[in-house]
C-alpha cells in the first residue's frame, strides 16, 4: 500500500499541487471527458486536483492526501468501505507507483469497482519514479486483466 509519505517521496513537494494541465496528453488529457458515455460511472483513482470534477456526470475522484479530490482515501480503504459503487470507467493518470506486485494488486483492487462488462481503465504511467515501466509491461498487464 502506498502511504502518503511514500506518494509524497515519489511525487516530491507538489504532490498536494501538483500541476493538472492535461492539454499535453494526447490520449490520456481532458480528452477522455469525451469518451464517457451517457449513463456510465467514473472513478478517477489518484486524481489529484481532480481535473474532471464537473466535467464528466457520475464521476468520483478519490485521492489519498489531496483535499480537492471528492473523497480523500486510498484506494484500498475506498474499496473496504463502499462496496456496492460500481463504475464502467476508471481513470488511472500516474496512480500506480511500486513495485510489479504492487501495481498488480492495486489493479486487482481496482477491478473489485468495476462491472462485469462493458468496462474500460484508461491508464497513464509517468516516465520517472520507482517503476521501468515498458510497452510490454502495460500490455502484459492489459492482457492479465482481459484488456485491450
Amino acid at each position: 500500500m502506498s502511504t502518503p509519505e511514500q506518494l509524497h517521496q515519489f511525487y516530491g513537494p507538489e504532490w498536494n499541487t501538483r500541476d493538472t494541465d492535461l492539454d499535453q496528453y494526447e490520449y490520456s488529457g481532458y480528452n477522455l471527458g469525451e469518451v464517457v458515455r451517457a449513463g456510465e460511472r467514473v472513478l478517477h483513482v489518484n486524481c489529484g486536483n481532480n481535473p474532471f470534477r464537473g466535467m464528466i456526470p457520475n464521476f468520483q475522484g478519490i485521492d489519498p492526501v489531496n483535499t480537492n479530490a471528492d473523497l480523500v482515501t486510498t484506494l484500498e480503504d475506498y474499496v473496504s468501505t463502499h462496496k456496492t459503487s460500481r463504475y464502467n470507467v476508471a481513470f488511472c493518470l500516474d496512480a500506480f507507483t511500486g513495485t510489479e506486485e504492487y501495481i498488480r494488486s492495486q489493479i486487482a483492487l481496482l477491478m473489485q469497482k468495476m462491472h462485469k462488462r462493458d468496462i474500460r481503465i484508461y491508464w497513464r504511467t509517468t516516465t520517472v519514479g520507482a517503476y521501468p515501466w515498458t510497452f510490454d509491461m502495460h500490455n502484459r498487464l492489459a492482457e492479465q486483466f482481459d484488456y485491450h
